[in-house]
């Protein structure tokens, strides 16, 4: 199963998407990159939300994830160049604005992007958000370099990729969260369909705990037929070490050990995403690791936290630990995807 969750994602995502009905990544930004086309850092009108009135700076990230990385998914998390027809969907000086690209009517296949529910829930930040977008075909992840479980790549403003042309699979109804959450469909032009959510920007809490059910009923559009599924959520992720401060610090001369509960999901993804004195996103390395779904701990390796540092002697950044459950679903001759996420993290400082 090709999902950006699980694959582009995993090279996209920051912290949270830039628009309504977007998706967050603390976890990996749900996929920002196809679900939005791109992600940034930070709550989706560019503020890192507080809770409780913890002090983190207010002029926070772009971002999740229509987001993950993003912090109001995104991801999602909204989590992850985007292409139809295996070609860049943006417009050249003689194309008609207006007009979408021709698509098959109803295609067959695996289509790539999906519908993503995510949840972030930490000391600086909760939301939750639904967001959807579907395409023909995954982005390729960019090129980086591997690290036991953990690959570093390039990331941030510059490398985000051109956003996908979007299917129309009509309106999508999902019910098990709270509130019911609706996605509708919106002309994009040349760029297709993309897809607007009922939920709120500060929406707290969205899905059912760990393990509850959560249908997901698309209506069918111009290019996907009607399609239903149902999904657990998730299990929270409680992080057990390190303690999410707002000072936390690791040191890139040696390995560094994040821990966490066990739970119902499908795998878990940690990222350590850069970002500036501001907490907007910026250009830079990103670490992006892997683990099963019943880990309980990942190490990052000294070698990746020094090859994101380069040559500083310091690197801001805000990393996430983002628990998903994956599902699909027949839509006629094509096969959709579902997925759910939940996150938590913080901002954390790179040492030399």
């Amino acid at each position: 199963m090709r999902f950006c969750l699980i694959a582009t994602a995993l090279f996209a995502w920051v912290s949270a998407c830039d628009s309504p009905g977007g998706t967050s990544s603390l976890l990996p930004d749900i996929d920002a990159t196809v679900l939005d086309g791109g992600s940034d850092v930070g709550d989706r009108d560019g503020d890192f939300p507080l809770r409780d009135g913890v002090g983190v700076p207010d002029a926070a990230p772009d971002a999740e994830p229509d987001s993950a990385v993003d912090v109001k998914p995104d991801a999602v998390p909204d989590a992850v160049a985007d292409v139809h027809k295996d070609a860049p969907v943006t417009p050249d000086a003689d194309a008609t604005p207006d007009a979408k690209t021709d698509v098959p009517p109803n295609p067959t296949g695996a289509i790539a992007g999906g519908v993503v529910l995510s949840e972030v829930d930490s000391p600086f930040v909760n939301v939750g958000a639904a967001a959807a977008r579907f395409i023909e075909k995954d982005p390729a992840p960019p090129a980086g370099t591997t690290f036991g479980p953990c690959v570093v790549a390039q990331s941030g403003p510059s490398s985000t990729p051109p956003k996908a042309y979007g299917l129309d699979a009509g309106v999508i109804q999902v019910s098990g969260t709270s509130p019911v959450a609706v996605l509708t469909p919106v002309d994009e032009a040349a760029l297709g369909t993309g897809y607007t959510s009922n939920i709120p920007e500060s929406h707290e809490d969205l899905l059912p705990p760990g393990g509850g059910l959560i249908t997901v009923k698309g209506a069918g559009g111009a290019e996907i037929p009607a399609f239903s599924a149902v999904i657990q959520a998730p299990e929270e992720v409680a992080l057990k070490s390190p303690a999410i401060t707002f000072n936390l610090a690791a040191s890139a001369s040696q390995d560094f050990t994040f821990t966490w509960n066990a739970g119902l999901g499908d795998s878990i993804v940690v990222n350590i995403t850069p970002v500036g004195s501001d907490y907007q996103a910026v250009d830079g390395l990103e670490i992006l690791c892997t683990a099963s779904a019943t880990a309980t701990s990942l190490t990052v390796p000294k070698a990746a936290l020094a090859a994101m540092l380069g040559g500083s002697s310091s690197r801001t950044a805000i990393f996430g630990v983002t628990r998903s459950k994956l599902t699909t679903a027949a839509a006629g001759s094509s096969t959709v995807s579902v997925g759910a996420t939940r996150s938590t993290g913080g901002p954390l400082r790179i040492d030399k």
